[in-house]
């Protein structure tokens, strides 16, 4: 196992706490939970950062955490000096194999409700004017959007969801009559059933 990876999964896990989790989502299944009780009304889209791991600009970043680990009054203590955390920081986006030249970090999809597309285009522009980086936007269609592996429809009661699949997925998976054990093909019906259940709101 790489050791970036490693240090990736400790870090991880040391930062969460620091991590403002109410714009954040970690699985499908919080997303449906969040998205239970909001009005369907409006327009909704989702926004995802261009070329994310060659546009986060690495140092900033590291800057921006270390602010809040070690001067924001609110924050938890955190036993580690603050150039080691830096170091470790820098470690896995700079000396990872598949880092490039400048070092990069990721960051994953955004999912908006507003009142107007033109809302939802002027977040964008904010973004973009107060970044480096840019932002592609998917506009809903017909009032449905993918987003993650769900797709939502919006209703003046609210959002209607059910599983997404890619166009390009074949809908291949572990063949049954493979030399596995029974387990594995258990585990692969029952991740599918699971997934419906929890994400079809009918």
């Amino acid at each position: 196992m790489p050791y970036a990876y490693i240090l990736a999964k400790r870090l991880n896990a040391i930062l969460t706490p620091y991590v403002p989790d109410r714009y954040c989502v970690v699985s499908s299944a919080e997303f449906l939970e969040r998205i239970k009780d909001v009005c369907g009304e409006g327009v909704i889209a989702s926004m995802n950062v261009e070329s994310l791991f060659t546009n986060v600009p690495v140092d900033e970043t590291i800057d921006l955490i270390a602010d809040r680990v070690y001067r924001d009054e609110t924050a938890p203590e955190l036993n580690i000096p603050e150039q080691v955390l830096r170091t470790l920081l820098a470690i896995c986006p700079k000396r990872a194999p598949f880092t490039t030249h400048r070092g990069h970090i990721y960051i994953d999809d955004t999912f908006i409700k507003a009142t107007s597309t033109e809302a939802i285009e002027n977040l964008r522009r904010t973004f973009e004017d107060n970044s480096v980086l840019h932002f592609t936007l998917e506009n809903s269609v017909n009032n449905s959007l993918p987003f993650l592996d769900v797709l939502l429809s919006s209703t003046n009661e609210g959002f209607h969801t059910t599983v997404y699949t890619k166009p390009t997925n074949l809908g291949m998976c572990l063949n049954g009559e493979s030399e596995c054990p029974a387990r594995y093909r258990a585990s692969t019906i029952k991740a599918f059933v699971r997934r419906a259940l929890s994400h079809c709101s009918s």
